[in-house]
């Protein structure tokens, strides 16, 4: 079973709108996939995404039977914000004993909210995503008296360990603002034990999953994503 979580900020997006991919993985990997709706931002700032996450992810380990899946062969994935929830729900569960989760698959995910890498200001008029989105996005999910930008359920980059975590694949676009912090929480993962293997995608911007005819990597970076899942999910 492949737990997905959208991406769009906290604040944009729904889970028709990743219907294809989550569709292409179904099939490819051979495993049943869950979307999770989750709430959004600024009507529910966080942690109230993250929350909605966990719990899907524990009643779905519960009750994967119940949709054809096991629950004791399970992964998170996401895009963007959902890689940053797939990220911190790895780090809750983990911290609370469980569910136990096979492998994280996260695409160019936001790891860090300070926005003080060096990729969010060489590329901050990237395409499809830009630092005054970015600052946009952080805005409505924190609030102006919400969890600060390095807390640990808005950061996983900055929780206080890596150590113990799922297996993860974490891929990264060249030309993404957030490139430097998926890189640095791929280097926290294996600095801390956690096998894990990071791809940075050359010529590509952000969201190059959810066009991946359009770009010249498409191909190779479904077929990584793919083989990285069927090969912890089928140990």
């Amino acid at each position: 079973m492949i737990v997905f979580f959208h991406g769009g900020g906290w604040v944009l997006g729904n889970t028709r709108m990743y219907d294809p991919l989550c569709t292409f993985l179904a099939r490819t990997v051979g495993a049943v996939v869950v979307s999770v709706d989750y709430r959004m931002a600024p009507e529910h700032r966080a942690p109230k995404a993250v929350h909605d996450c966990v719990e899907a992810v524990r009643w779905l380990a519960e009750h994967a039977e119940s949709l054809g899946g096991n629950g004791s062969h399970l992964a998170v994935s996401g895009d963007s914000a959902g890689g940053n929830l797939s990220a911190i729900v790895c780090q809750v569960v983990r911290d609370e004993g469980g569910p136990p989760i096979a492998h994280q698959a996260l695409l160019y995910p936001g790891t860090d909210a300070t926005m003080s890498q060096p990729s969010i200001a060489e590329h901050a008029d990237a395409p499809i995503l830009t630092r005054p989105k970015i600052g946009a996005f952080l805005e409505h999910y924190l609030g102006p008296d919400g969890l600060s930008a390095d807390d640990p359920l808005v950061s996983p980059l900055w929780a206080t360990s890596h150590a113990n975590l799922p297996p993860a694949l974490v891929q990264t676009a060249d030309l993404d603002p957030l490139r430097d912090e998926g890189s640095l929480y791929a280097g926290k993962l294996a600095a801390a034990g956690v096998p894990v293997r990071h791809t940075n995608y050359v010529g590509v911007p952000h969201g190059f999953a959810s066009f991946p005819g359009a770009t010249n990597i498409g191909q190779q970076h479904r077929a990584e994503l793919v083989g990285e899942l069927r090969r912890h999910l089928y140990p």
